[in-house]
């Protein structure tokens, strides 16, 4: 295994052997790189150039929720959505590798929750949301946040997600699902 791609958590930076277990087990979970080819590297290559050179902007839309229930949990709703989303596109729930130009197409959907707290944003990770029910999703949610704000939450907790759902919070709350594409040394 190439070391660079292992997040180290040792002191002063060093990689330790739970560092490689972890990451050889997740190489293990996501499958083969898919080496990119034609169009896709391409576009894969231009991305990289206009993500590297390019200011970033967001855009945002409107979405009208008048027809959802009004006792109805908005935030599973979502993550529902994002499920479904994934499952209809499967390269929506990938990781981009610029260094190789491929991608790792992945079947469990590990999905980032913001979570703003007084000390800042932390983003802890609902894992294998595709498989999980509603009350489940619930109730992982309510404790990491939890977790999250009493700064008791694990640090495997908050690596290792393929999409994250946050809001603009004081900018006006407006809802944001943002597609990553992290580098596979995000582990």
């Amino acid at each position: 295994m190439d070391l660079s791609i292992v997040t180290p958590t040792g002191p002063d930076g060093m990689v330790s052997a739970k560092d490689v277990e972890r990451a050889a087990k997740i190489l293990t979970e996501v499958g083969p790189m898919e080496l990119l080819r034609g169009t896709r590297r391409t576009m894969a290559r231009t991305m990289s150039q206009a993500h590297a050179e390019v200011v970033a902007v967001t855009v945002s839309d409107d979405a009208d929720i008048d027809a959802w229930a009004k006792d109805e949990d908005l935030t599973i709703r979502l993550i529902r959505a994002i499920i479904s989303g994934c499952k209809a596109e499967t390269s929506l729930n990938a990781w981009y590798d610029s260094h190789a130009v491929g991608r790792r197409v992945l079947e469990k959907i590990d999905l980032g929750i913001a979570v703003d707290t007084k000390d800042g944003l932390f983003v802890p990770v609902l894992r294998d949301v595709g498989k999980r029910g509603r009350e489940d999703l619930r109730g992982s949610l309510n404790r990491i946040k939890e977790d999250v704000r009493a700064r008791k939450i694990p640090a495997e907790e908050l690596r290792g997600y393929t999409f994250t759902l946050s809001n603009f919070g004081t900018f006006g709350a407006v809802m944001r699902i943002q597609l990553l594409y992290p580098q596979p040394w995000q582990f």
